[in-house]
């Protein structure tokens, strides 16, 4: 899996947003009530527990058919800049890599490879060196 970090220029933080207010009270999807987490947060720490949001990221993925392979390019926008990430599996993993990696070349985009997780660079509050 290969990345490319861009340091462009700063985005918006973004994070999902409840559906309505009423008195104080903030209502979500019931699909999200049902899930294993909002149970844990509202059974696991109590009425007095303060939740604290860190923030959040946006990712947008994309999906394309290339040269006989299915790449997935994610553009992940952070509040302080925005990186990119190619994923391909493959049954013929180094075949496939040296593909990528020199039309990454020919066409002078700069890459890495991954060394941490999309949430890592969140909390580390800066994109890759």
């Amino acid at each position: 899996m290969a990345s490319a970090a861009s340091r462009s220029s700063k985005s918006p933080c973004l994070w999902p947003q409840p559906l309505n207010v009423y008195q104080n009270q903030v209502f979500y999807p019931k699909l999200i009530q049902r899930s294993w987490l909002w149970l844990k947060m509202n059974m696991g720490f109590g009425e007095n527990s303060e939740f604290v949001c860190l923030g959040g990221f946006k990712n947008v993925r994309g999906v394309y058919e290339w040269k006989g392979l299915k790449l997935e390019l994610d553009e992940t926008i952070y509040g302080f800049g925005t990186c990119y990430e190619i994923e391909c599996e493959s049954l013929e993993p180094e075949r496939d890599k040296k593909l990528i990696e020199g039309f990454l070349e020919e066409n002078g985009i700069e890459y890495e490879y991954s060394q941490v997780s999309k949430f890592a660079v969140f909390r580390s509050g800066k994109l890759p060196d």
